[in-house]
């Protein structure tokens, strides 16, 4: 899949949002993947650790990223530049490589993307045409690994208190040995920018459908609490929207 340059606009918005395959390390997922399998990353008790952070400020320090209770911030996969951000988020008692650390419920690999760019129109009042971009032909090619529809199936859609969220199957190949084919995602708008928040789930400890949208419902719920404005400031965004605030969205939605 292109990550940033492609000649369909639909497709270089799904690269904006998930380019997951070229801006995290193998072997920062690696890491993570074995400590969701209850792997010690320290090789024991981890008294002496240093404890993972819990939250990421992104994009010049306007955006907070944190997920769910028992999962932290791989700073060594954390990208954050011109482009945009990309924070991935594990076990706490994996990334500090100590068993005394927090683990969560569900053990899965987290994933949030953010926008440089401002977007041009809420995803509250998208959702339909993001459901109708991403189950057709070039919206599951842009899902696809491989850029290949047929790889991809898109099991669900819904929205919900303004947030998209897709649950598809990736057939192509996983990313590294050991995570999983399935993948839940979601966008939402957070201070004027798309944010694109993932799971995905690992072999070894399969998390149920429910549990896996649970917990990504639950990473965009903290994600909005983190960046919550005054009433002020987002009426301002929303007026700089009305008025013509340029956007990547804007382009796949014109």
């Amino acid at each position: 899949m292109s990550t940033w340059i492609s000649e369909n606009p639909n497709r270089a918005l799904a690269g904006r949002l998930w380019p997951a395959s070229a801006r995290f390390s193998t072997a920062a997922l690696l890491l993570s993947l074995a400590g969701c399998g209850g792997f010690d990353a320290g090789g024991g008790p981890g008294l002496f650790a240093q404890k993972a952070p819990e939250k990421a400020r992104v994009v010049q320090n306007t955006v907070t990223i944190a997920g769910p209770r028992g999962y932290c911030v791989d700073t060594t996969a954390t990208r954050d530049d011109a482009r945009g951000a990309f924070v991935l988020l594990a076990s706490c008692a994996s990334i500090s490589g100590s068993a005394r650390q927090p683990k969560p419920d569900h053990p899965a690999i987290l994933t949030a993307t953010v926008a440089a760019e401002e977007s041009g129109r809420p995803i509250a009042d998208s959702t339909d045409r993001l459901k109708a971009f991403f189950t057709s032909d070039a919206g599951r090619a842009a899902l696809s690994k491989n850029g290949k529809a047929e790889s991809v199936t898109v099991l669900s859609t819904s929205a919900n208190d303004g947030v998209f969220y897709l649950h598809a199957r990736d057939k192509s190949g996983a990313l590294v040995s050991g995570a999983g084919e399935d993948y839940w995602r979601a966008m939402l708008d957070v201070k004027g920018r798309v944010v694109s928040a993932s799971l995905v789930g690992v072999n070894n400890q399969p998390i149920s459908d429910d549990a896996a949208l649970a917990t990504l419902q639950k990473f965009t719920r903290r994600i909005q609490r983190e960046n919550r404005v005054s009433a002020q400031t987002d009426a301002a965004v929303q007026q700089a929207r009305k008025t013509g605030l340029p956007g990547f969205l804007r382009r796949l939605f014109p």
